[in-house]
């Protein structure tokens, strides 16, 4: 990091707006939304369906995304409505139902982890459990749609400010290095 940059770092699941803060940029994952922000691209975020070896074990496993009404899914937000690209370009949508809600991402993988159900994950998040057995994917030959990416955003207008423009590079530098992240 640059001697001369300092850090206000403001992590939330939550969209806020960055104008009225008072913030040089932010970087946003998942879908964009209607905004007067500048955004660049900075990765794609493949997105899974994961659970624990002792739910599947319980419970079986799904095979096909129509399945998941009988099973519990962790749900973030209420987002009940998952949407799917199966092996042939077919697109499904299934309203899935669990016990567990939770609005923060780190509590959906929590919960996954204890065996509350099905998760759906950006694969960097969950890399290591996966890596470790403690999480065993679901579902591999469909794919989660709309497909998420990871954005840098700052505010409208002018030019964008040297220490801004930097900051961009390093952080694009850094993620084009990263494991689990797409391009």
């Amino acid at each position: 990091m640059h001697p001369a940059l300092t850090v206000q770092l403001h992590l939330s699941d939550t969209v806020f707006d960055i104008v009225d803060n008072g913030f040089d940029c932010a970087i946003r994952m998942g879908a964009l939304e209607n905004s007067s922000l500048k955004a660049q691209k900075l990765s794609s975020c493949p997105r899974i369906l994961v659970a624990a070896p002792d739910y599947l074990n319980a419970m079986g496993a799904p095979k096909t995304p129509r399945d998941l009404v009988h099973f519990d899914c962790v749900i973030r937000d209420a987002l009940q409505n998952w949407k799917f690209k199966g092996p042939h370009g077919e697109e499904d949508a299934v309203k899935v139902s669990g016990r567990f809600v939770t609005n923060l991402a780190e509590g959906v993988t929590e919960a996954a982890l204890a065996g509350f159900g099905i998760a759906r994950k950006c694969t960097w998040e969950v890399a290591e459990h996966l890596k470790s057995g403690e999480l065993v994917s679901v579902l591999d030959g469909y794919t989660i749609v709309p497909e998420w990416n990871i954005h840098f955003m700052r505010p409208p207008g002018g030019i964008e400010p040297l220490r801004v423009r930097q900051f961009r590079s390093f952080i694009k530098q850094k993620m084009a290095q990263a494991p689990n992240l797409g391009p």
